[in-house]
């Protein structure tokens, strides 16, 4: 009689840790990342599947990411054959729009996303900034900066408007004149200039801060009146025969520019 003995082996224990995510917040489309202490690649899964099997003994670094959802990051310290649970809470996303004035890069700063890009007189979004502080700033190719400081919540818009500083151009009146004998008589005043409403065409430009310009060429006059940007000056003028002074600060060549969209003036005028 032939006996078949048969051998039944004991099951095999489960080897390794099971991670178990409880995931806070509107579960959108994202993916929830494991990675283990000193290793280059990292386990994923699905944020509506948040479960991790046969995890080796050792110190991990758990978080979330996806379109428009971001985490804080857990460090775990995972045991053989455990099984924890770890509650992570999600955080949505805002949209800053950030409308530039003047050539800047600009630069987003929210939570651990960094978004930085060149724009020129316009619009630029930054998308999937986390709720929370944040910090926007804009740098012109020469260096000055301007920067802004607010709060986004999920799922809202921000919108900062910054002016960076420009090149202004060389300082300008907004005046025309020409030199002749009887001196430096203005011929034409620019209706979006500093000099609009003190000066007048025909009215002789005699000194400037108390120094004649009696003599010097167009140029050297020119340059005498203008003075720097945003540089208040007194200006002594001859109208009908009878003295006056006005005060006048120039502005940049390109800003008058910018305020009337044509060239404020050519030929014999202020440089």
């Amino acid at each position: 009689m032939l006996s078949i003995l048969l051998a039944c082996s004991a099951p095999t224990p489960l080897v390794g840790a099971t991670l178990t995510v409880d995931v806070v917040g509107a579960v959108k489309a994202c993916d929830l990342v494991l990675a283990a202490e000193g290793e280059r690649l990292a386990q994923r899964t699905r944020c509506d599947q948040p479960v991790f099997t046969a995890l080796q003994p050792g110190r991990y670094e758990l978080w979330a990411e996806g379109p428009g959802v971001t985490s804080a990051r857990r460090s775990l310290q995972l045991a053989d054959a455990t099984a924890p649970l770890v509650v992570l809470p999600l955080v949505g996303s805002a949209t800053v729009a950030v409308e530039v004035t003047g050539a800047a890069r600009v630069r987003v700063t929210g939570g651990d996303v960094d978004v930085v890009r060149d724009t020129e007189h316009g619009w630029m979004l930054a998308e999937g900034i986390p709720s929370g502080a944040v910090t926007i700033t804009a740098t012109t190719p020469d260096g000055a900066e301007a920067v802004h400081r607010g709060w986004v919540s999920e799922r809202e818009s921000l919108v900062v408007r910054v002016a960076t500083r420009l090149d202004p151009g060389r300082p300008v009146l907004g005046l025309r004149f020409r030199t002749t004998e009887r001196g430096h008589v203005v011929s034409w005043v620019h209706e979006l200039g500093p000099a609009h409403g003190l000066v007048r065409p025909g009215d002789l430009l005699v000194a400037v801060e108390g120094q004649s310009l009696d003599g010097l060429a167009w140029k050297e006059a020119g340059h005498a009146l203008a003075g720097e940007v945003g540089e208040a000056r007194t200006v002594t003028l001859s109208r009908d025969g009878e003295a006056r002074s006005v005060e006048l600060a120039a502005v940049g060549y390109k800003e008058l520019q910018r305020r009337s969209g044509v060239r404020p003036s050519t030929g014999q005028d202020i440089p």
